[in-house]
Formats: C-alpha cells, sequence, structure tokens
C-alpha cells in the first residue's frame, strides 16, 4: 500500500464517520412535527448545530482513543518490523542475538475487539439519543441541555475515531497533549464551550426571527421558531414569558387555523370568505395556495383592490420579487386614480414600501429609490424617514441619509438612538464627516 493511499485513507475513514454520524444521529432525532417544512433534530435543533458539538468533540475524542487504542498494524519499510518486541527472559543466542518474541495473534484479536467496542459505541450514540431525548428533554434546563448535547455529540465522535484507528494507522499525538493537564482540559472546555457560544448566538437570532413572526401574525413560520427555540435553549423568555408557554399558545392557534381549512370553501364563495380563507393560509405562511386564490380577485367581475397588496406581499414571501414587484406596481397605479382620503393614503403608502422593498431585492437602485421618497411624501412618519435614510447610505448618499435620519429621529424619539448610530456610521464610512449635521 502506497504512502499516498494510506494518507488519503486516515482522512477519508473521520470524514466519512462524521457524515455517516450526523445523518444517523439527525434521523434518530427526527422531529416528531411532520408539517414542518425542513425536518430539524430534538435537542440539537438545526444541522449546524449538530455539526459544530460534532467537530468539538472530535479533538477530545481523539486523544481518548489514541490512549487506549490498540497498536496499530502499520506496514513500513523498515528493515526491522515494528512489532517486535524483545522477551526480557530470554537469552542471547550463540551469535550474540537476543532472541526476538512477537505476538501478531493477540494484537489481531485486540483490534477485533476494539473494533466490536467501537460498534457498541455507534449504536450507543444513535439508538440511545432518542431514548434520552424522549424522556428527558421535557425537562431540560439550558445547563442540561448543553451537557446532553455534549456528551451525545463526544459518543459518537468516539465511535467514529476508534473505527479510525482499527482501520487505519493513526499517526501518534503530541507529547504535551499526551501529559499535559492544560491540553486535556483546554480540549474539554472546547467541547462544551464552543458549541454552547454557537447555540447562544443562533438562539438570539431565531429569538429575534421569532417576536417577527408574532407582530407579523405568522404563526406557522413562528411555530417552526418557537420549536427549535424550545429545544436550543429551553430557559428562552419571548415577551416577557417562557418560551414553553409561547410555544404552547402558538401551537394551539395553529390547530384551529388549520381546523378552519379543513371545512371546504365553495366554488360559489363570495370575496369576503375568500379573503378569510386567504388571511388563514398566509397565517400559516401557506403562501402558494393564498396566491391562487387571490389571482381571481386582482381583475374581472371579482377584482378586490386590496387582493394587489397581498398577492405582492405573499410573492414577497416566497422570494419572487419580480412577480412581487408587478403586484404591487399594480396597486400604485389603481390607488393613484383613486380620490384622495385616508384608505386611499394607506393603500398607496403599503404600495409604495412594498415596490420599494422589492426594488432593493431586484437591485433596482433607481426604482428603490423613487419608491420610498414616494413613501416619504404619501405618508411623512418616523418609520418612513428612516426607510428612505437607510435606503440612501446603502446607495452611498451619506448627505441625504443624514438629513432623513434626523427628521425620523425629530418625529419619533425613540428613533434617537437608532438616527445616531446611523449617524456615527456615516460620520466614519465614506469620510462622510464633512456631510452629517452636527445640531
Amino acid at each position: 500500500m502506497s504512502v499516498r493511499f494510506r494518507s488519503l485513507t486516515k482522512w477519508f475513514v473521520p470524514i466519512s464517520g462524521t457524515l455517516v454520524a450526523i445523518f444517523a444521529i439527525n434521523g434518530q432525532l427526527n422531529t416528531i412535527n411532520e408539517s414542518l417544512a425542513n425536518a430539524t433534530t430534538a435537542l440539537f435543533g438545526r444541522w449546524d448545530v449538530l455539526v459544530v458539538c460534532l467537530l468539538a468533540a472530535a479533538p477530545l475524542a481523539i486523544l481518548l482513543t489514541a490512549r487506549t487504542a490498540p497498536p496499530a498494524d502499520t506496514h513500513s519499510n523498515d528493515p526491522a518490523p515494528r512489532s517486535e518486541t524483545r522477551d526480557p527472559d530470554s537469552s542471547p543466542t550463540q551469535n550474540g542475538a537476543s532472541e526476538i518474541v512477537s505476538y501478531p495473534e493477540s494484537t489481531e484479536r485486540l483490534r477485533w475487539v476494539w473494533l466490536l467496542a467501537a460498534i457498541v459505541f455507534a449504536g450507543l450514540a444513535a439508538f440511545g439519543c432518542r431514548i434520552v431525548v424522549s424522556s428527558a428533554a421535557p425537562h431540560f434546563t439550558l445547563v442540561t441541555a448543553t451537557l446532553a448535547r455534549t456528551l451525545l455529540a463526544t459518543a459518537a465522535m468516539l465511535a467514529v475515531m476508534s473505527l479510525s484507528q482499527v482501520l487505519t494507522a493513526a499517526p501518534p499525538l503530541p507529547t504535551y497533549a499526551r501529559q499535559s493537564w492544560t491540553a486535556k482540559l483546554t480540549l474539554l472546555a472546547m467541547t462544551i464551550m464552543i458549541p454552547a457560544a454557537y447555540v447562544d448566538s443562533v438562539s438570539e437570532g431565531i429569538r429575534i426571527d421569532l417576536d417577527k413572526a408574532l407582530q407579523a401574525r405568522r404563526f406557522g413560520l413562528a411555530s417552526q421558531h418557537a420549536q427549535r427555540l424550545t429545544q436550543l435553549h429551553p430557559e428562552a423568555v419571548i415577551q416577557d414569558q417562557p418560551i414553553q408557554s409561547i410555544h404552547a399558545d402558538i401551537t394551539e392557534q395553529v390547530q384551529r387555523l388549520n381546523a378552519a381549512l379543513r371545512r371546504p370553501l365553495s366554488s360559489r364563495a363570495t370575496s369576503s370568505e375568500r379573503g378569510r380563507r386567504v388571511t388563514v393560509l398566509m397565517q400559516l405562511d401557506r403562501n402558494e395556495e393564498a396566491i391562487r386564490l387571490l389571482i381571481p380577485l386582482t381583475h374581472g367581475p371579482r377584482f378586490q383592490p386590496i387582493s394587489l397588496d397581498y398577492l405582492g406581499l405573499c410573492y414577497q414571501r416566497i422570494e419572487r420579487y419580480r412577480e412581487s414587484l408587478n403586484a404591487y406596481q399594480a396597486a400604485v397605479a389603481h390607488w393613484t386614480s383613486q380620490p384622495a382620503d385616508d384608505r386611499q393614503k394607506s393603500s398607496l403608502a403599503s404600495a409604495w414600501k412594498g415596490v420599494g422593498f422589492a426594488a432593493r431585492r431586484l437591485n433596482q437602485r433607481s426604482l428603490e429609490e423613487h419608491a420610498y421618497r414616494q413613501l416619504v411624501e404619501t405618508s411623512t412618519t418616523a418609520a418612513n424617514h428612516m426607510l428612505l435614510a437607510q435606503c440612501y447610505r446603502e446607495h452611498q448618499k451619506t448627505e441625504l441619509a443624514a438629513q432623513h435620519s434626523t427628521i425620523a429621529a425629530e418625529l419619533d424619539p425613540e428613533l434617537k438612538t437608532k438616527s445616531e448610530s446611523m449617524l456615527s456610521s456615516i460620520s466614519t464610512d465614506h469620510f462622510g464627516c464633512w456631510l452629517v449635521p452636527r445640531s
């Protein structure tokens, strides 16, 4: 066997073993909720968390297996085989050479025993996960969840590295890693702290997304976020309530909405009945189904002006920004031709905001700026001025960005901190300090 082939084998076995561990654990811990678009693993919550936990546990698993593995049956070009040992009870031969004794059969048996132990490790890591999670996960705290993730990941990587030790001639560890307690404690700390820090960062992002989904009444999406946050951070608090309580309330709301959808919609249903069905579908994030109901309401005898706005929003949520832009522009064209009143102004402002968002995603800068300028003219609010300021800032127009950011802070004192942050950023980017008002 060539040196290059053996070198490739040393990398192939642990990498392929790690991938098998990822799929095995994910399969054993598949979430019970089959309605989720993307199945997540219980306890680990997301694929990336599972991968980070396994990689963080790999160095510690290498250390443990290297200290306990049997001698590797390596092949070398050296004159004397590495497995030869000198029997302390042997006597010199007639020519003065010592008698050499080897134990190839016992070493081979030990390697098979180690291989069997590695398979047992793999079984415990894969099938034990389901038992642990099903019985203990509902009662996990943040600390116990972190320790459970660490133990499961370490067990899985011990199985992977044990197989690697049996099937390949793994290189010896550095002396300091084998003898230094500092190195061992460092590896243990890495195994626990790296995933914990990553989970904390991921949980904060999920918490923000969950809060936005609840504000938008997107209960289907909120249910997914709440379930993942419950798995990753069991002690999280959302809107001054524990995540378990929030998750239960969202689940109950989703069940009510699904029950409403199970009632058939007649082909002779009125526009208002279709509108209520669209609202329920959008709350469950079933946007494709909502689009099919909305399209007949955007033209013809059943035309409802608000359907254009809802259609643009549905296309926006499924990231079909060209169709979203067309729907919002149709809404702008309709409401511009209507008599000016409060309904016309609010509907036109919503349409211009949708046009601006779609134009940004399509990288149509001129249209984006025009849309947000029209938004500010139609509805002069602090939030709309801040949207225009952010648009100008992204387009390197620092003077206009600073101007509208300042107006937003004057109209709404709660936006003062955000405005000052934007002004501070502008003053240090693109030499904008000469353009920022200091009043």
